[in-house]
């Protein structure tokens, strides 16, 4: 199994791509730490205006690892499922969900999404790299996430290394959990700034089912 190195908030070097990539990512409470509440506040305006001239089809993530992957291996989601699986065993297209700053994908889905297009990718990049979290911060694919009714909210928790979504009562949810992706809020009135919403949390604490992260569409 490839060695897991967890970076800064930094990128990893250019040439590096596949498990190398996704086991150079930060763990969610290293990414958590350098993303702090008043740095996302200062990008706030400027991000959020620009997610929505895109139509919304994806949002922001923070970019973090959920395991180690061996060599060969990929993270695919299928369904409400997200595991490790060996590329050379796919026998169907798989496309990209989630990206680094710079656009190399680090996640992947079995349902069909869109890359982001390059302008988007090049104005994101300027934005985070200004404030130091070019690591940090990537793109998602937004486009297959069913809705959620209002009081609900999509709990992600990981068994092995596999993460597993769960719909559940809002009010069971955890309070105090790291937010982990945005998309703009359209729902302001006339002529209000678009505004960055969370869509995902993780609690900080572990247990004995692994990371958890809470998502609401």
């Amino acid at each position: 199994m490839l060695s897991l190195v967890h970076s800064t908030h930094t990128l990893p070097p250019p040439h590096v791509l596949g498990p190398e990539l996704y086991n150079m990512l930060p763990t969610i409470e290293g990414a958590a730490s350098l993303c702090t509440p008043a740095a996302l506040s200062a990008m706030t305006p400027e991000l959020s205006a620009l997610l929505a001239t895109f139509g919304c089809e994806w949002g922001m993530c923070l970019v973090h690892a959920h395991c180690t992957l061996a060599e060969g291996e990929l993270m695919l989601a299928r369904g409400n499922v997200s595991q490790p699986e060996m590329m050379q065993n796919l026998l169907e297209p798989y496309f990209p969900e989630r990206w680094l700053a710079d656009g190399r994908a680090f996640e992947y889905n079995a349902e069909k999404t869109a890359a982001p297009p390059a302008e988007l990718v090049t104005q994101f990049h300027a934005i985070v790299t200004k404030a130091g979290l070019a690591g940090i911060l990537g793109l998602y694919f937004a486009g297959n996430t069913p809705p959620v009714a209002e009081d609900r909210i999509l709990l992600e928790h990981t068994e092995g290394r596999a993460n597993i979504i769960e719909s559940i009562d809002v009010r069971t949810a955890d309070t105090g959990n790291i937010q982990t992706a945005w998309r703009p809020n359209l729902k302001a009135g006339p002529g209000m700034p678009v505004t960055l919403a969370c869509v995902t949390t993780c609690p900080s604490n572990s247990h004995s089912r692994g990371p958890k992260h809470s998502t609401r569409r």
